[in-house]
This record gives C-alpha cells, structure tokens and sequence, in this order.
C-alpha cells in the first residue's frame, strides 16, 4: 500500500486510500465483530432490509464490497511511478521494474505473515479457518493456523500478485519501443475488459452449489496447486479473477497521469471508461439483477464489480482534480482550506498496510472486553454498538498519533522498506550476473578500443 518509490506524490491516492482504511475500521468492527457473533445475522439484516432503507444506505453499503479498491490504488500507483521514471529517462525501465518486483515481492511474503498471524477467521474453505492472533481470540482457544488457511485470497496477496504482473506486461509493451501514455492506458483498459470477460466464462462453468464441492475434493485428494488456482477464481472477493482487472484500470489512469495527459482529456477517459462499466451494470439491473442480495455474498458478483470499478474511476478523476489538479493552480487558497483535511487523511494513508493487518486484532480485542463488560454479544444494543465502533476508531487515532513520533518505526510500512532492500540486492546482483557478459562488457571493450585507437 505504499504509493511512491522516488516519485511526486499524488494527494489523489492519499485521499482515497485514507479515507477508505478508516472506512475498513469501521466497517469490520461492526461485520467482523459484532454481526458475527451471532452466526449470519448480517446477512439476514441485509437480505430483509426494506427497499426504501436500502436505497438509502446504498452508498454505506456499497462500500462494504470495495475491498479491490486498495489493488485499484495499487495499481495507479505502479503505473504513475514506472511512467514517471520511464517518460522521464527510457533507460530507467529495468531498474524501476526491479523496484516494483521488489516491492511486490515483499508484499507477498506480508501477506502470508498478515494470514498466519493477524487475519480473522475466513469461510473460503471446506471448513473455517483462523490465524494464531486474532484466531485465539476469536475461538477462545490456542489457534494454530492449519496450512489450509495460508491459501486465503486477500487485499494484500491481490495486490502483490498484481504488481507483479504488471511489471510484465510494462516490460513487455516498453522494452522494444518508446513509451506512449494513451496507448499503453488503452492496452491496459482493454486487458481489464478481457480479464471480465475471461472471469465471466469461467464461472458460468461452475454452479454455485459445485464450487465447494470442488474445493473438498482438491484439497482432500492434496492438488494444492489445483486448489490454489481454482480460488483465484471462487476464493472470494479479493479473488485475482477479476479483482486484477482494477490494478490495470488503475495503471491506466496511472500511466496517464504520469505522462502528464492534459487534464480535460483524462477526463474523458474518466467519463467513457467509467461510464461503460456501470452501464453494464444498469443493464443487467434492468434485466432483473438482484443487487441487494449480492451483499451477503463473499463472491461478489461480476456486475456489482462493473458498478465498482466505474465508481472507483469516477473517484480517482475527481480526487485528482481536487487534491492535485486544482491545487496546484491555485496553491495557495486551497492550501489554507486542505491542509488540515490532507494532515489527518494523510496519517492513515501511510500506515495502511499496518492498519489492515493489525485491525482484527485491535478490533477483537476490544469486542472481548465490551462482550463482558455486557455478559454477552450486544448486536442488538445500538447505543453500545455506536460506543464499541467509537472506542475502536478511536484507539486507532491514538496509536497513529503515538507511531508518529517514532516516524512508524516497526510498523509494516518500515518492514516493507528494509524487506525491499534486501530483495533489491539479490535482483541487483542477479542483473549483473545475468547481464554483465553480454551487456556490459562489450560497450567496455569497445570504449578501451577507441581509447587504444586514439592513443596511436
């Protein structure tokens, strides 16, 4: 979740991504904690809501399946910092992607540290799963993670996986020819659409009643490859197909900001991209879609990820013209106005990554106390509910504040740096092993050639 590797910064993802870590605080404290509880009474809220309260808290509980948003700015963020570094110097392509990789790299090592240790339970597989934190917790009893829960699909898996893939697909549309911000962003958007469409024949060719059905049988006979690749398509919502249709989305956009695309045309892009996705939504809506049962779903359906992507684009144009656009036309009067705004959201951007992994266990920590402060789970006390969810936000200020004045030393966001570095080596000294003959020497050679020639 780190937006920058040696590029300006974009206020843009800052906001987003703020704004919807806090939003995952909240949101998890009262799903994961509360509702939980009490077995599926979520799902039985969101299933008997009244049309008319649906419709008004549609924009709360839309939100609730924008976990691929966090791989969405994942992927603007690649895509802005190698388009900065290649449209500025074509030569820095390897040594950027070899950033990226790294940084993928180590992501994914987090996430499976995030799984083992901190992650809450998971209904991906044949049985629930927990990890050794916040699973103890959870179940009252020493959990230790059984190998099956390291194969969970997750935010942080999606968007390592996605980094990587990225990276290939730049190195393949760079490597031969000059980098160009429209047609890589057009490549890129076409790839998403091709990624839906792959997704949408794959899982017309399995029932939802056959799915864990086939989950059992792999898992039981051990293809732990075959099962792996079959939940990267029914593991969850975080599930790479389509969830990595939001990283190139967001690459595109990325790349276009980067090669500094004049802000009315990215607009365009804006409005025809996003446009095009929610209409296939409003379709298939018109066509009888049952939008509100969706909610309750852990796979979100193919047509609620169309209405999410094409928000998500509209979200990222206008924060870019806001916070970054705007702003830096007239620097000074919004300075005054943003500031503050830019300050706070800011704080929980950069300490993201640790939110998300450290959030179940803070959040269920407290739930304990409050559960026996109460003698029992209080799903149906709004007023406790309301000072439960308060105390959990709160307590994430605080530790923010605190992380601050050790410049977040010993959080996930300062382990990704070091972890990145040492990665960076190794790659580094496989390049040059890699490439030093065929590469290196020759240009070598030929300079002390000249310089031999000259002398005589």
């Amino acid at each position: 979740m780190v937006i920058m590797i040696g590029s300006k910064r974009l206020h843009a993802l800052d906001v987003i991504r703020g704004f919807m870590i806090f939003y995952v605080i909240f949101l998890h404290a009262i799903i994961q904690r509360v509702f939980a509880s009490q077995g599926s009474e979520f799902e039985k809220v969101v299933n008997e809501i009244p049309l008319i309260l649906a419709i008004l808290a549609f924009p709360i509980i839309l939100l609730s399946i924008w976990g691929p948003v966090f791989t969405f700015i994942s992927g603007a963020s690649t895509g802005y910092n190698l388009g900065s570094s290649v449209f500025e110097n074509p030569e820095s392509l390897n040594e950027s992607l070899k950033k990226r990789v790294a940084n993928s790299l180590m992501l994914l090592v987090i996430s499976k540290i995030s799984l083992f240790f901190f992650s809450g339970r998971t209904l991906d597989h044949p049985y629930v799963t927990h990890s050794l934190f916040s699973g103890s917790l959870e179940t009252g009893n020493l959990s230790i993670p059984e190998f099956l829960h390291l194969f969970t699909c997750n935010t942080l898996e999606s968007m390592a996986l996605s980094g990587l893939l990225l990276s290939l697909f730049f190195y393949i549309m760079w490597k031969n020819q000059k980098a160009k911000p429209k047609q890589t962003a057009k490549t890129l958007i076409i790839l998403a659409i091709a990624v839906f469409l792959i997704t949408s024949y794959l899982r017309g060719m399995v029932s939802d009643s056959e799915v864990m059905m086939i989950k059992e049988s792999l898992w039981s006979d051990r293809s732990y490859l075959k099962y792996y690749l079959f939940l990267t398509i029914y593991g969850s919502r975080f599930a790479m197909f389509p969830v990595f249709a939001f990283a190139l989305i967001g690459a595109a956009f990325g790349v276009l900001i980067a090669g500094k695309v004049p802000f009315k045309e990215i607009f365009r892009w804006v409005i025809i991209s996003g446009t095009g996705f929610i209409m296939v939504f409003a379709i298939s809506f018109i066509y009888g879609f049952d939008m509100i049962g969706t909610f309750a779903n852990e796979l979100v359906l193919l047509q609620m990820q169309c209405l999410n992507i094409g928000l998500m684009i509209y979200l990222l144009g206008i924060c870019y013209y806001f916070f970054d656009v705007r702003a830096s036309k007239k620097k000074k009067k919004i300075k005054k106005k943003e500031r503050r705004f830019l300050k706070f959201i800011r704080k929980y951007s950069d300490l993201s990554l640790t939110i998300y992994i450290l959030e179940p266990l803070i959040a269920q920590s407290w739930y304990l106390l409050f559960v026996f402060l109460h003698n029992g789970p209080f799903s149906t006390n709004f007023p406790l509910i309301i000072l439960y969810v308060s105390t959990v936000l709160l307590s994430w200020f605080l530790i923010i504040q605190i992380w601050k004045k050790f410049n977040n030393r010993f959080s996930f966001e300062w382990l990704m740096g070091k972890g990145r570095n040492i990665i960076l080596k190794f790659l580094n000294g496989y390049w040059l092993k890699r490439f030093t003959f065929r590469e290196i020497e020759p240009k070598s050679y030929l300079k002390l050639q000249l310089w031999v020639a000259r002398g005589s």
